[in-house]
């Protein structure tokens, strides 16, 4: 039972260690998606 319980706490850190990965990419895309964005508008003025 223990065993069990083991994997399936494994399993939720994984799952979280993967959530905050991918949150973190996309954040990182999103800042430099309005980044460019921004770049591109200054530079149309």
């Amino acid at each position: 039972m223990t065993y069990i319980a083991l994997d399936a706490f494994e399993v939720g850190v994984n799952g979280a260690a993967i959530a905050l990965w991918m949150a973190f990419l996309w954040a990182i895309g999103l800042g430099l998606l309005s980044l460019a964005c921004w770049q591109l508008s200054k530079a149309s003025q």
